[in-house]
Formats: C-alpha cells, sequence, structure tokens
C-alpha cells in the first residue's frame, strides 16, 4: 500500500502545481512527478486499481489527464 501513499503526495502536487505547467513553468521536478505517477499505473497495477477505487477515479487516466 505504499504505492498508493506515494499516488496520493503525487496527485496532491500534480494539482496543486499544475498552474505552472499552463503558465509555461514547466519543470523537471513537475516532469518527474507526473512520470512517477505513470509509472505506478505501470508496475504497480494493483495498487493502481485499489487507489483509483478508494478515490472513484477511472483506471483508465494518467497523470495528464490532472492537468485538465
Amino acid at each position: 500500500m505504499r504505492n498508493v501513499t506515494r499516488l496520493e503526495y503525487l496527485h496532491s502536487v500534480i494539482m496543486r502545481w499544475r498552474h505552472t505547467y499552463w503558465a509555461g513553468r514547466r519543470t523537471p521536478r513537475f516532469y518527474r512527478w507526473m512520470d512517477e505517477y505513470n509509472a505506478i499505473r505501470e508496475y504497480a497495477r494493483t495498487d493502481w486499481l485499489a487507489y483509483c477505487a478508494e478515490h472513484r477515479y477511472h483506471p483508465d487516466h494518467d497523470a495528464r489527464d490532472l492537468l485538465a
């Protein structure tokens, strides 16, 4: 369940700093958060599905969808 906790953290920082993405101030750190979010989705599928079910997210979403 460590991955679920990490996903929750990554979700919160991506949501908190997504305005910088749209303002054109894209940092390597922001991209690392997005890459890690997507990587967990791929390599820890069981945790990903538990995270999505707990928060009522569609399991096909990815970090880029959080920017909408």
